[in-house]
């Protein structure tokens, strides 16, 4: 059986640029324009039921997805699992809470790199389907929140492979991931 780790992107693989969450919170004068980073600390998004306060309007746009990643910044701390697991021979896959799936994976196949054994970075490859953009139109049958659609992403996935790692930022995320009873998934909180 063959073994896969998939990441998360925003602030796993690398901070992005020129994309973001607007909140306006009945409290908030005006609307406020949060980075990925901030939106996941932002503390009113705990509560499910305030994501109506929330608009992604930068997540709709496949443009500004893709030039968000290209931008953004890496995060080599958690690129050097990308080098540990590729040189051990597993699948590298994507699991984020980004949108338009497709343009998620032209960017990273332009974008994503590793380092060989003699320090080169080389193009890595990506097979598409296992590049997961939960909050794409395709998985819209499946349950909310975000952390319940990456849960049900990581247990159809187990079924494939002998070892699933999944390595995310989010602390929901990988509290979720980690209760999940996913015999076969080993979970790493990205530093």
């Amino acid at each position: 059986m063959k073994n896969i780790c998939l990441f998360d992107i925003d602030d796993t693989l690398l901070k992005a640029k020129g994309i973001f969450i607007y909140r306006k919170m009945p409290f908030d004068e005006k609307e406020i324009a949060l980075t990925p980073e901030q939106f996941a600390k932002d503390e009113n998004i705990k509560d499910y039921n305030n994501v109506k306060y929330y608009n992604f309007r930068d997540f709709e746009d496949p443009d500004k997805i893709y030039s968000s990643i290209i931008d953004g910044v890496p995060l080599i701390q958690n690129l050097q699992y990308v080098d540990y697991y590729h040189d051990h021979q597993y699948e590298i896959g994507i699991l984020t809470a980004r949108r338009h799936e497709e343009f998620v994976y032209r960017a990273l196949c332009k974008w994503l790199k590793y380092k060989d054994k003699s320090g080169k970075f080389v193009d890595i490859e990506i097979k598409r389907e296992y590049v997961f953009a939960i909050n794409d139109k395709k998985y819209s049958d499946v349950p909310c929140p975000d952390a319940d659609k990456k849960i049900y992403i990581l247990k159809n996935i187990s079924k494939e492979f002998s070892k699933v790692v999944y390595i995310d930022d989010d602390d929901k995320n990988i509290k979720k991931a980690k209760e999940s009873g996913i015999e076969n998934l080993t979970v790493i909180k990205a530093e």
